[in-house]
């Protein structure tokens, strides 16, 4: 990622962390809890991530950690986020979890390694300098997977000035079946938000 489009992001999560709290889910850029559990629940509600990696790419302050933890799912989890501030609080808010751990970096360019299962949510809705950047992260986070890459992208909504950015389903989901298999898109549980699963096999 550009060190302009990341100092936006930063910024952008700064500003809200000053106006509502760090610990709470303005602060993430969600309108609202239920608007961000029903992403995740597209995410995951077609795979099995029991006993399995998972890497949460833009994990913010651990939620879709405290999702699993809800559904019983027992998974070897990863978050990774650039905001500094995020990844404190989440790796205080679950130091006792041992098979839960956190990382500070830029996604786009830390080495990580493979992963079972990568899921993003909201991860890729900032603007970015580069037209390219979305398909280049797509094919990047696949690459890595060893069994699917889930992740969720705004569609037809109002940014209004903010620094999102809207995407074509049609254009992305063609984009991913050159790369996968088998590639499901999910469309009919928020309005402006579509989720897509590429599987490896």
């Amino acid at each position: 990622m550009d060190i302009i489009s990341k100092a936006q992001i930063i910024k952008y999560h700064n500003d809200l962390v000053l106006k509502y709290g760090i610990n709470t889910i303005e602060a993430l850029g969600w309108k609202n809890r239920n608007d961000q559990l029903a992403r995740f629940n597209a995410l995951i509600n077609i795979q099995d991530l029991n006993n399995h990696s998972v890497l949460d790419v833009g994990c913010g302050t651990g939620d879709f950690l405290e999702l699993l933890n809800r559904s019983n799912v027992n998974c070897y989890y990863t978050g990774i986020d650039q905001f500094k501030g995020f990844i404190e609080l989440a790796a205080e808010k679950y130091k006792t979890q041992s098979n839960a751990c956190f990382l500070m970096g830029d996604f786009s360019k830390a080495d990580f390694g493979c992963y079972d299962y990568i899921l993003a949510s909201g991860t890729f809705n900032y603007i970015n300098k580069d037209p390219h950047f979305i398909y280049k992260t797509i094919a990047h986070f696949y690459e890595l997977c060893n069994k699917s890459f889930a992740f969720n992208l705004l569609e037809n909504v109002e940014t209004n000035g903010s620094n999102l950015v809207t995407y074509n389903k049609n254009e992305i989901l063609d984009f991913c079946k050159k790369l996968s298999p088998q590639v499901i898109l999910k469309d009919n549980y928020l309005l402006g938000d579509f989720t897509i699963v590429m599987y490896q096999s």
